[in-house]
């Protein structure tokens, strides 16, 4: 696993489904997160760092929430580092399937719910990443804020 999330392979995976088109090494990161790989963590961490990454949204989150499960406190500053610089990928594009108009979003708060939650659980507790989401004027950035606060904190 962690030499496929070194090399970065760009190999898909063939799939059934329109959507599926995720390259390899990005689910190495989540399957080693999910499953607790410790000894990836490095190679985790270097996509925090990486420019080519730092432009991959999907990347960054998925890199972050998988250090949530196999990091230490220096994965925890490494994600702080990340969600303080300026460089980092934070705008999400989507297409509509009817027509070629496409909306970008500033999907900031999906690499700063991760990062609180994943800091949190490394002992890294950095509120203000959480704050400012749970009165976003948009609902849906509310209830991934408030799904993040209950994961967390607990459902009081």
């Amino acid at each position: 696993m962690k030499e496929c999330i070194e090399s970065r392979t760009s190999f898909i995976p063939e799939s059934t489904s329109w959507y599926g088109r995720t390259p390899l090494w990005k689910i190495a990161v989540a399957v080693c997160g999910v499953n607790g790989c410790v000894d990836a963590r490095r190679a985790v961490e270097d996509i925090l760092s990486d420019p080519e990454c730092l432009k991959d949204i999907q990347a960054l989150v998925l890199a972050i929430r998988a250090l949530g499960k196999i990091g230490d406190m220096e994965s925890a500053k490494a994600i702080d580092g990340l969600l303080r610089r300026g460089d980092a990928a934070h705008t999400t594009e989507f297409g509509y399937w009817c027509s070629e108009q496409t909306i970008v979003e500033d999907s900031r708060w999906k690499l700063e719910l991760a990062g609180f939650e994943a800091m949190y659980r490394l002992g890294l507790e950095k509120p203000e990443y959480l704050k400012k989401y749970l009165s976003d004027r948009r609902g849906y950035v509310c209830r991934a804020a408030e799904q993040v606060r209950r994961r967390v904190y607990g459902t009081d």
